[in-house]
């Protein structure tokens, strides 16, 4: 490996590869740069004693002291006036969002309306949806869960941004109910806009 290019595994530019060996340190720097807030890059140099002291299961905890668990939460979007989630509803959440394998570019965590269940219409909160450079209209490939059905989803731009989605069809195909918790995944997959639902 040529001096000053990152490692591919660990993108650290000291790393040195797999193959500089086991270097003994009380402490390992976890990276800010992951490409999730539940996921950690641990330098290659480190990772055999790191391995060694975590065991096959950690608890990471942020320089500030603040639970990863936290850290997770907070780096997701929230509907307005969803309401709270509740103690029972928390650690599913916290499960599904740990699932996710690739980068997403945004989670957005929201509460079904009547409006989205009886009336069958989404509103997709501007920040969630700008991202993807939308067109003014078209359509949008939702995914039921993450190995589940794809939809293709009309949608348009509404006066005050927001995705509004006419998604009557994935609605009578599933049984969402008014009030259950979800989460938006956004990503894209072969260079067009998916978005994954996942019930909690």
């Amino acid at each position: 490996m040529s001096t000053g290019s990152p490692c591919p595994v660990c993108f650290d530019v000291s790393c040195g590869g797999e193959g500089q060996g086991n270097v003994v340190s009380n402490m390992v720097i976890i990276s800010k740069d992951s490409w999730n807030r539940t996921r950690a890059i641990i330098p290659c140099k480190f990772r055999s004693h790191f391995n060694d002291l975590v065991g096959v299961e950690s608890n990471m905890v942020s320089v500030e002291g603040i639970s990863v668990d936290r850290v997770v939460l907070n780096g997701c979007l929230y509907t307005q006036r969803m309401g709270r989630i509740s103690d029972d509803e928390e650690p599913r959440l916290l499960a599904t969002l740990r699932r996710i394998k690739q980068p997403p570019m945004h989670v957005l965590v929201h509460r079904l309306t009547a409006t989205n269940v009886n009336e069958g219409e989404l509103k997709i909160q501007k920040k969630f949806g700008e991202v993807f450079e939308l067109e003014e209209s078209g359509v949008l490939n939702i995914r039921m869960s993450f190995d589940g059905a794809a939809y293709s989803i009309p949608y348009k731009i509404s006066v005050d941004g927001r995705v509004v989605c006419k998604w009557t069809d994935m609605v009578m195909a599933h049984d969402f109910a008014v009030g259950s918790l979800v989460i938006f995944v956004g990503s894209f997959v072969n260079d067009a806009c998916c978005i994954t639902l996942n019930q909690i």
